[in-house]
């Protein structure tokens, strides 16, 4: 008889020690392994919805595509440093075609980032010329260039040189979404879809990956600065 009371009083502690631990323990746990992340990146896939942006040469692939294709690209490799991304929209969200519609996108896009509180704004497009040869990938600003000039240097060792045997350097873009807000922002061309060669290279996964890779470098670059 004093055995099988020995018995329930072990297991009534071991019952009331699993309790506090659950009750206690648990929540001290998810909340440590969940930590704010020390740096938010804000992320444009430019155009999107029926607004397809520039289209392939040869492809036919339409800009708003590869844009939110190569911005997931970038949000999981800055998610794999512990940075924080928001997106000013996913892959089924856009503009419309008329200017009002136009213009109301562009106005949540802004508002999207003004939430989010971003230390920059990295907006992802690409390019198009009248003539097939202009190749390459550019980085553009508005106000401060040092943003730009840290993804212009990533995209020029890894991109430029390779293929085209030359740098760029930051322009000076007029773009809206460099200066709806006052957060160090910059916009990058990953390449021309006029240009027969640059699109065979961003059609593909590895090119993709190499442009996502260059726009991670750039930024971290610019935050650790």
């Amino acid at each position: 008889m004093i055995v099988i009371k020995f018995k329930k009083a072990v297991v009534a502690l071991i019952l009331s020690v699993i309790f506090v631990f659950l009750v206690v323990g648990v929540p001290a746990i998810v909340s440590a392994s969940s930590p704010a992340p020390e740096f938010v990146v804000v992320l444009d896939a430019g155009h999107g919805g029926i607004d397809g942006g520039v289209v392939g040469v040869n492809s036919g692939i339409c800009e708003r595509e590869l844009n939110m294709i190569i911005t997931y690209k970038v949000k999981a490799l800055l998610e794999k440093r512990g940075i924080g991304v928001a997106l000013t929209r996913d892959s089924g969200t856009g503009v419309e075609t008329t200017i009002t519609k136009k213009q109301e996108d562009m106005r949540q896009r802004k508002e999207k980032i003004i939430k989010a509180a971003p230390d920059l704004v990295v907006s992802i497009h690409q390019n198009k010329f009248s003539s097939p040869n202009r190749r390459g990938a550019q980085a553009f600003f508005w106000a401060d260039k040092t943003l730009a000039d840290s993804l212009q240097a990533a995209l020029n060792e890894k991109i430029n040189m390779p293929n085209q045997r030359r740098e760029y350097s930051a322009l000076k873009g007029d773009y809206y979404i460099l200066q709806c807000t006052d957060y160090p922002s910059a916009l990058v061309e990953c390449g021309f879809l006029s240009s027969p060669l640059d699109e065979a290279l961003l059609i593909t996964d590895e090119y993709q990956n190499k442009i996502a890779e260059c726009i991670c470098t750039g930024i971290i670059n610019y935050l650790m600065a």
